[in-house]
């Protein structure tokens, strides 16, 4: 039985095409990531102290004054295509913070201290984490006096030249607090912020993985952005406790195929013409 030329290209795009998805889901790539690890000094557990964010590194934390909270630029040694940075402005409005695991007296140097009423660095994990990551440090948000409850961070992030993003992290809540992540995005830093999804991790004083699928807004805002802000809100029911948050990563797939997806592409079609030629010279 012959096999019609139509039939045939059908067939052969039927074939391109399933190449084409195979190779976009196996090639996302490390767009941002934050480990936490670059602190300064090493978070004592014996003491109870927080580590505080270096000003150097592949993370590097930027404060310049008391006034002026700072940001975290995110991991350039972990092959991160884009470098985005954590605002922590809001989170610096509480009542007496103890910003970046500092006094407000310290912003400029690097100290520890055992205030719980801001943020700074703990100990971390390897949930999540990239590569031959350590456990290093993590992210600590603390609610001790539960003034920290809708107070949010902010992200700065790209996804220029890449679709289907996802944000993968490791947390880990204080064993009964009941708390909850609330996700959400906005085109400019400072408009107006449309939630995405409200995670609500096991209290349970372990790390667990948590995913914020963005593939689903590929029609809405954030694919092929040069500049776009996430934002993570702390809500909680109760006045004590903290969570920490670790291993932070943004993925997205390639928009524009990869040469050797082109080669795929060609390939098939190749093949499909070939069988037809073979075909009809029989």
């Amino acid at each position: 039985m012959k096999t019609s030329l139509p039939r045939l290209l059908g067939l052969s795009s039927v074939l391109a095409a399933s190449f084409l998805g195979a190779t976009q889901t196996a090639h996302a790539t490390l767009l941002t990531y934050w480990n936490f690890n670059n602190t300064s000094p090493a978070y004592n557990s014996g003491g109870g102290l927080l580590g505080s964010f270096n000003t150097s590194g592949a993370e590097a934390y930027t404060q310049s004054s008391n006034s002026a909270p700072g940001t975290l630029a995110s991991n350039s040694g972990n092959s991160a295509v884009f470098i985005g940075s954590i605002d922590f402005s809001n989170i610096a409005t509480i009542t007496s913070p103890t910003i970046n695991g500092k006094t407000p007296t310290g912003y400029t140097s690097q100290n520890a201290t055992s205030g719980a009423a801001g943020y700074g660095s703990f100990l971390g994990y390897t949930v999540n984490a990239v590569g031959s990551d350590v456990a290093g440090d993590s992210l600590l948000l603390l609610n001790t006096a539960g003034n920290i409850r809708t107070k949010y961070i902010t992200f700065s992030l790209s996804s220029l030249g890449y679709d289907t993003l996802s944000l993968s992290y490791a947390t880990r809540l204080t064993n009964s607090v009941t708390s909850q992540q609330v996700w959400s995005f906005s085109s400019t830093l400072n408009g107006t912020y449309t939630t995405l999804t409200t995670l609500s991790p096991t209290a349970n004083g372990t790390a667990t993985l948590q995913t914020v699928d963005l593939s689903s807004l590929s029609g809405l805002a954030l694919d092929n952005q040069s500049t776009f802000y996430l934002r993570m809100t702390y809500t909680s029911a109760n006045t004590q406790g903290s969570q920490a948050i670790d291993n932070i990563q943004l993925t997205g797939v390639a928009a524009i195929p990869e040469p050797s997806t082109y080669a795929l592409l060609g390939g098939a079609v190749a093949l499909g013409l070939a069988f037809v030629i073979r075909r009809r010279r029989r």
